[in-house]
């Protein structure tokens, strides 16, 4: 999971984080990434 405005490279080269599926806490990071970048909109 890449959250970011840019490509997944460019999120890379910028120091972003790429979280795996076989996370087992995958959807409630998903979750939290996803609330956080909604509640930054506002």
């Amino acid at each position: 999971m890449v959250i970011s405005e840019r490509g997944a490279i460019g999120t890379r080269f910028l120091g972003g984080i790429a979280v795996p599926k076989s996370v087992p806490e995958y959807e409630l990071i998903k979750t939290q990434a996803l609330a956080w970048l909604t509640n930054s909109k506002t």
